[in-house]
């Protein structure tokens, strides 16, 4: 079930669209769940600037994005489920 939800890109922007996003996406959600939903001051450049972070913490520490990333030659020897692992 979803729990957070974060609205992204210039059609979050519209009005009342994380009211909207919210009423319709619950029908799907039961309510034994708990969902936020999460609007970005600017949800425009929201992903750009969480990717900035991630590689900029990447080049300072080299670690976070090495042990997540799987080569090609590794996926084809070991499949999907390496994938799930890292």
């Amino acid at each position: 079930a979803a729990s957070n939800i974060l609205l992204i890109g210039g059609n979050a922007k519209l009005h009342n669209f994380k009211t909207r996003f919210e009423k319709e996406i619950r029908q799907f959600v039961p309510d034994v769940f708990p969902m936020t939903v999460h609007l970005p001051e600017d949800p425009d450049t929201y992903a750009w600037k969480g990717a900035h972070l991630f590689a900029v913490n990447e080049q300072r520490r080299g670690t976070l994005l090495t042990k997540q990333m799987v080569s090609k030659q590794q996926y084809l020897e070991n499949g999907h489920q390496f994938c799930n692992k890292r």
